[in-house]
């Protein structure tokens, strides 16, 4: 699918946009558009570039990064984890993995329910911020939203799809996209 300038701002907008590793609301490294870095070795996968050179980063500038953040301490916002990097991304490799990873959801979400690719828009937009932030396996245990995903009751999923940890905005966005797909 060919995701709309709207829904990959609203996804830079609730996760950030952030060209250098930081550790996210739980600890965990992230980078981009929210994309977590489970380990060093995910880190070096990505092509990362010197922030100070501007060539390719090497795989110790990479995991030295990774490591620096992941010994900081949480409950910060991204700009606390900055000077504590030397690697960055560039916008458009930023881009790249949001779109990579909204296709890999995407994916998932076709497997998990036949009839997503005829689903309203409003709809797929709103399982794609859901399986975002929960992954297939947490998105599964919403039990009553996926039965209303299964029966294209979007009223009901409008009701079922508040997520504990999340903006009360994005939250609220969301339920309004399921809204939007009753009408």
């Amino acid at each position: 699918m060919a995701f709309s300038p709207e829904l990959l701002d609203r996804f830079k907008e609730f996760e950030g946009n952030v060209p250098y590793m930081y550790l996210d609301s739980r600890g965990n490294v992230t980078v981009g558009v929210g994309l977590m870095l489970p380990d060093q070795a995910t880190a070096i996968q990505i092509p990362f570039f010197d922030g100070s050179t501007l060539d390719p980063a090497t795989d110790g500038q990479k995991s030295t990064d990774w490591n620096n953040v992941k010994e900081m301490p949480t409950g910060h916002t991204a700009p606390y984890y900055q000077n504590a990097t030397i690697v960055r991304l560039p916008q458009n490799t930023i881009d790249d993995l949001l779109v990579s990873t909204l296709n890999a959801f995407e994916q998932q979400l076709r497997t998990q329910f036949g009839q997503y690719p005829t689903f309203p828009t409003a709809a797929q937009e709103g399982l794609l911020d859901m399986i975002y932030t929960l992954g297939l396996g947490g998105l599964r245990k919403f039990v009553k939203f996926c039965a209303a995903v299964v029966n294209q009751d979007w009223d009901t999923a409008s009701g079922e799809c508040f997520r504990n940890g999340v903006q009360p905005s994005r939250n609220a966005a969301i339920k309004q996209l399921f809204l939007n797909a009753a009408m």
